[in-house]
Formats: C-alpha cells, structure tokens, sequence
C-alpha cells in the first residue's frame, strides 16, 4: 500500500482487530485458590456448567466439600449466588472483596467455624433482597427469664410437679 501512495504515511501503532489475538477473558483453568478444596469444587462446576471464563460463573456450590478458606473468591467478579454448605470455613472476610449488589444469594448453612462476627458484618452489607442463609450458631440466642416458680403440694398418689412462668425476650 506504502508504494501505491508514497506519499502518504501509514500508522501501524493504531489498535485494530486481528484474528491471530489471544481472547482477553480471564479463564477460569487459571484461577489459583490456596484451599485445594475450593479449587477442585471450582473447577468441577466450571466444569459441569460448561463455564470457560471467569464472566461466565454466575454461580458457585460446594456442599461437603471440605472448604474452610475462602482465600481468592474475589476472583470470581460475577458470582451471584454462592453456596457453600456444610463446609469448615473459619472465615467470611475474602467475601467482603465481592461487589455486595451482585449477589442474590448466599448460603453458609452447617459452618460450624465460622466466625459470626465477621458474618454479622457481611450481611449488613448486602440488599434486603438477597437470600442468605447462616449457620444456627450465628442466630441471635434467646433469652430466658424466669418470672415466678411455684411448687404445687404433692400428693403422695401423684408425683410432684413443677410450674414455671417464661417470657422469652
């Protein structure tokens, strides 16, 4: 083309499209988690769903698979709903990483380590949509007052019998 118009310049600096260029999409085949666990489970969903690209996992579940770090979820930018039930995770705070608007749903039933603090935490940052799901030892526990006792005279034909008054607050 130069010797057709010798004159003229050609910019070959400016960006154009060429077939022979690499996709730019981060794969999902080289995300590294430190929890082997969670990286076998990410990569037998990927896998089972079809899933090449990081911007292709919209979803996450790992039941029983052994997990306690959450280390390096933050990769998966568009995950919607993560569900980890009973695993061992100890801590929620690579979660924090995840854009909280995403989400639709969260389920970390049957944790038993979890640290609910830091959950209490995650949770206030999320939209009243999303389902989330806790472990039993994260719920708030009640609490029981006594407000009077009264022994009833026993019969010696009957046993004795206690009544108690609760008020749960």
């Amino acid at each position: 083309l130069a010797s057709l118009l010798p004159d003229t310049e050609i910019d070959r600096s400016a960006d154009c499209y060429t077939p022979d260029e690499p996709d730019q999409r981060a794969l999902i085949s080289e995300l590294e988690f430190s929890d082997l666990a969670l990286d076998q489970c990410v990569d037998y969903y990927a896998i089972s769903n079809e899933w090449t690209y990081v911007d292709e996992m919209v979803s996450l579940e790992c039941i029983e698979s052994g997990i306690q770090s959450l280390s390096g979820l933050d990769q998966l930018t568009a995950l919607r709903s993560i569900r980890l039930p009973y695993n061992d995770i100890a801590s929620v705070a690579p979660l924090f990483e995840l854009e909280p608007d995403n989400l639709t749903e969260l389920n970390l039933i049957f944790n038993p380590n979890i640290n609910c603090d830091e959950l209490s935490e995650l949770a206030s940052m999320f939209s009243e949509e999303i389902r989330f799901s806790q472990p039993a030892h994260c719920f708030p526990k009640p609490q029981v007052t006594v407000d009077s006792v009264s022994v009833v005279e026993p019969d010696p034909e009957q046993t004795s019998q206690l009544t108690f008054t609760v008020k749960l607050d």
